[in-house]
């Protein structure tokens, strides 16, 4: 049943996320847990739980057979472009700075990989599908983000151990041998927020090419 198989993933996903956490509080002696360093509020965090609530809103509403409201849909595109976009390279690339034992590496691929998982299974399981404006919407949304993310990190400042919050890796790009990172990472802060924008762009369009693909099929 796909709901019943819908919620074993969201239950499953929230746990690993608990995992994280007590794993930082608790079970990890060299972590020191802070305001600078532990809030949910990167690209994959939004896209992880972006995936979350709209598997929840299609078990919740499995009863009727409305179309998706605006919402659902936005969440569900974002987590797409931003899953695929960021948790790729975090498998791939991960960053390890802060990561001290096997828990929190298998805490950190493991949500990557429920980041694809989820969004794969919104698409199989349930047809849903991106549109080429999600992609103005989603890029709209990332920007909007960014300043927020700036103030925060200012506001914030460092923590105890002089390590400075950079929500969004909006102050400083992540230290990881990325293709991406690599094209911008001798940009110093803000000048490479704007470098990066066309490579965003670029890495948007690519992920809406399936799409674009069978759409273009279904009109022959």
């Amino acid at each position: 049943d796909i709901n019943k198989i819908s919620i074993v993933l969201v239950i499953f996903s929230i746990s690993q996320e608990v995992l994280d956490y007590l794993n930082r509080i608790f079970l990890d002696p060299n972590y020191m847990i802070s305001w600078q360093r532990d809030l949910p509020f990167h690209f994959c965090h939004i896209a992880f739980y972006f995936s979350i609530v709209v598997i929840y809103n299609k078990v919740k509403n499995s009863s009727n057979n409305n179309k998706d409201s605006n919402q659902t849909v936005f969440l569900f595109e974002s987590a797409y472009l931003l899953g695929l976009s960021g948790a790729l390279q975090g498998i791939f690339t991960p960053d390890l700075e802060n990561i001290h034992n096997f828990i929190g590496i298998l805490c950190g691929q493991l949500q990557h990989s429920l980041i694809i998982l989820n969004v794969f299974w919104l698409m199989f399981a349930y047809g849903m599908k991106l549109r080429f404006k999600g992609i103005i919407y989603t890029y709209l949304f990332v920007n909007l983000i960014a300043p927020i993310a700036i103030l925060l990190n200012y506001m914030l400042g460092t923590n105890s151990n002089e390590d400075p919050a950079n929500y969004l890796y909006v102050m400083e790009l992540p230290k990881v041998d990325n293709v991406l990172v690599n094209f911008v990472s001798d940009k110093p802060f803000p000048d490479f927020i704007l470098y990066i924008q066309p490579l965003i762009i670029i890495y948007l369009l690519f992920l809406y090419l399936p799409f674009f693909i069978i759409n273009y099929n279904k009109l022959k």
